[in-house]
């Protein structure tokens, strides 16, 4: 009965189409290379945010935003971040970043490579949309996640799905285990 996190999303409104799902438009700015620049964008809107809170003496709540796949791979990630880091002075333990469990498609010695640089930052991993590809469970045994998102194809149904209720009971005894934090979408 109190909030204890937020998620940062991203949206477009088109002046003539009104909103347009990420789902439409991500594809999109993947494929013309334009991702990472929303990526940190947003990253740094969060920053902003953050710092607004703390100035105005209101309570702050750990904020969780997307990178992409494209934008885990850049060479100078962790240097960036740390840069909007240190300007606008944030704690990183209200920073989570989310990562979809379709980096389980990269290789996972990068995927190692990347989860340990940005761990020995003090960065929060999220492994967002768990649940919806096969690849999941390996992807926690290749990297260290902090929160694991149950997505919320898991757990729409959970009232009367008796079998749906035992798989996420399952998982979240799972991460207990495991030491990861596990929330739900």
């Amino acid at each position: 009965n109190e909030i204890c996190g937020a998620e940062a999303l991203v949206r477009l409104n088109y002046p003539n189409k009104g909103m347009i799902s990420p789902g439409q438009f991500i594809p999109q700015l993947e494929r013309a290379g334009l991702i990472s620049m929303i990526d940190l964008w947003v990253f740094e809107q969060v920053c902003q945010t953050l710092e607004r809170w703390k100035k105005e003496g209101r309570k702050r709540y750990p904020i969780s935003f997307n990178f992409s796949r494209i934008t885990l791979l850049e060479e100078d990630l962790v240097k960036r971040v740390e840069a909007i880091v240190e300007r606008y002075d944030i704690e990183k333990e209200y920073l989570a970043i989310e990562i979809t469990e379709t980096i389980g498609d990269m290789e996972n010695d990068m995927i190692s490579r990347i989860a340990q640089r940005l761990h020995e930052q003090d960065f929060q991993l999220s492994m967002d949309d768990f649940g919806t590809k096969y690849s999941s469970i390996s992807v926690l045994s290749l990297m260290r996640f902090d929160e694991l998102k149950l997505d919320r194809s898991m757990v729409h149904n959970l009232v009367e799905n008796e079998i749906s209720q035992k798989v996420v009971k399952h998982v979240i005894a799972m991460c207990k285990d495991i030491g990861v934090k596990c929330i739900a979408e």
